[in-house]
């Protein structure tokens, strides 16, 4: 594991910081972090105090490092800062990317870890389904006064909606979130007034929140540990106005590895007054 990882480098760097051995565990040690940590206290405490260590032993007195970088035909050089290590470059189109779009160059003879991290929006905020690690569907159905549903989408002012998500997971994860943006024109119901309100099936589904929260634009559940497996979350909104509007994608993510999401489709929502 990531912490001992990092008390072998910690034990090399001390027993003979030239050994091929310690370059291999720094590179080792700093792939095992995601999302900027070591998965856990003791895992982020040894990895800082052997990375320190490190650097204090093999990299002191070292030249600034720099370098080059070049994006679809621009080159700009950079050089670290001294005292933040950063360095900021700024180029422009990132639509349709290929490999070697982006190459990194490092001035010889100077040591540069790298980790490149790009982000990028939609030109749309209508979005296909993505999956990077969850998988999740979101359904939206009428109830009517008789409590049956109706899959249609021909909604009015003062409809109850009820909202089904579907999350699939292969692999355990701890500490998740579901972030459902609701149309501006629904609200959300109170969820301790909704559990009757649907005859002939469930209304929350398999999946229980370890906290909640309905906000006035989205619905957010959180779970500590989430076993690999399929879910599914329901929970009622009401239609409170009329025109063409937008639900974003739901977003289901481990909060403290965000690489690992989901996201849902988005779609148009239309309403009308009531006839």
């Amino acid at each position: 594991d990531e912490r001992t990882l990092a008390m072998r480098l910690l034990a090399w760097t001390r027993h003979r910081r030239d050994a091929p051995a310690v370059e291999k565990l720094v590179q080792k040690l700093i792939a095992a972090r995601h999302d900027g940590h070591w998965r856990t206290t003791q895992g982020n405490a040894w990895s800082l105090i052997a990375l320190t260590e490190y650097i204090r032993r093999v990299e002191a007195g070292a030249r600034v490092s720099g370098g080059t970088v070049k994006w679809r035909g621009q080159e700009k050089a950079f050089k670290l800062d001294p005292k933040t290590g950063l360095a900021t470059l700024t180029f422009d189109d990132a639509r349709d990317l290929k490999l070697n779009d982006l190459i990194l160059r490092k001035t010889a003879g100077q040591r540069l870890y790298a980790h490149v991290k790009l982000e990028v929006a939609p030109e749309s905020p209508i979005t296909g389904r993505q999956n990077r690690g969850f998988s999740v569907r979101r359904v939206y159905e009428r109830v009517n006064g008789d409590g049956s549903l109706d899959k249609g989408g021909n909604w009015e002012v003062g409809d109850l909606i009820r909202v089904t998500l579907h999350v699939d997971t292969m692999e355990y994860n701890g500490y998740v979130v579901i972030d459902d943006p609701l149309p501006a024109a629904f609200e959300g119901v109170n969820q301790e007034f909704a559990t009757r309100a649907v005859s002939g099936g469930q209304t929350r589904g398999n999946w229980w929140s370890n906290h909640s929260e309905m906000r006035a634009d989205r619905a957010l559940f959180f779970r500590n540990h989430l076993p690999s497996g399929s879910y599914t979350l329901r929970y009622l909104a009401r239609v409170r106005a009329a025109g063409e509007t937008i639900a974003p994608a739901t977003k289901v993510e481990a909060m403290y590895r965000p690489s690992r999401h989901g996201l849902s489709a988005g779609r148009k929502v239309i309403t009308r007054s009531i006839q």
